[in-house]
């Protein structure tokens, strides 16, 4: 089962792209003249709130005998709920009112580990100090949209998506050595999720717009993630 998930879901990826450009390549030589920018490039940076910090380590550690049994997970450093942001979308307008691209979400939190944590029989103790606890999400969709009223957009989208934490494992501890090995952004998952957004946009001039925009993100876990972030798009 484990196996077919993990097939499936970067086949289905692969397929909601190319339904994308083949939905958009009979579209690009048609009606050039009726529409004066038909395509746009949007670059956005500003912050998020995570529905569901990462822990330090989410597998399940050997049990070893004064070692690891007694040492908690919890309080191990919980990545924060407030993100870094970055975004950039490639859009096709379809008519003058919708349009279709592929989007990018680029989501960070960083958090300084200054904790130490005894196992029961004080064999072992784990000590953090400024250690850098991080994780992300990425992004990779596609995104259908429609302004809905003058300079008012709303979108909806399915991306792959990726979430990286650090891990630590915790090996020995018998007769020999205790080994605590930790490794950052090698804890992965990857499947599918669903976004919303919604965006209000200045006009600058002929090319250039600015906005706000707000986008939120729906996994298999529920609600993950909602960002708010400043947008400067460009049209041609």
């Amino acid at each position: 089962m484990i196996q077919f998930i993990n097939r499936f879901i970067p086949y289905s990826a692969k397929m909601s792209f190319l339904l994308s450009f083949a939905l958009i390549s009979p579209l690009v030589g048609y009606s050039q003249d009726s529409i004066a920018h038909r395509f746009s490039f949007s670059v956005a940076a500003g912050l998020g709130y995570n529905r569901f910090p990462g822990f330090f380590w989410s597998a399940d550690l050997p049990y070893i005998p004064g070692v690891t049994n007694g040492i908690s997970t919890t309080g191990l450093g919980n990545s924060p709920k407030i993100m870094r942001v970055f975004e950039a979308d490639f859009l096709f307008r379809l008519n003058d009112n919708r349009y279709i691209g592929l989007t990018f979400s680029h989501q960070n939190s960083r958090a300084d580990l200054n904790i130490a944590r005894p196992s029961l029989s004080n064999t072992v103790i784990l000590s953090f100090e400024g250690y850098k606890n991080e994780f992300t999400y990425q992004h990779f969709g596609v995104e259908f949209g429609q302004e809905v009223v003058p300079r008012l957009h709303f979108g909806v989208g399915l991306s792959y998506f990726i979430e990286r934490t650090n891990w630590m494992d915790v090996r020995g501890g018998y007769d020999g050595p205790t080994i605590v090995t930790l490794s950052s952004w090698q804890q992965r998952l990857d499947q599918l999720a669903l976004s919303a957004s919604m965006a209000y946009y200045f006009p600058v001039n002929y090319y250039f717009q600015i906005g706000i925009r707000t986008k939120g993100f729906l996994t298999l876990y529920g609600f993950t993630s909602l960002t708010l972030t400043p947008v400067l798009k460009f049209s041609f």
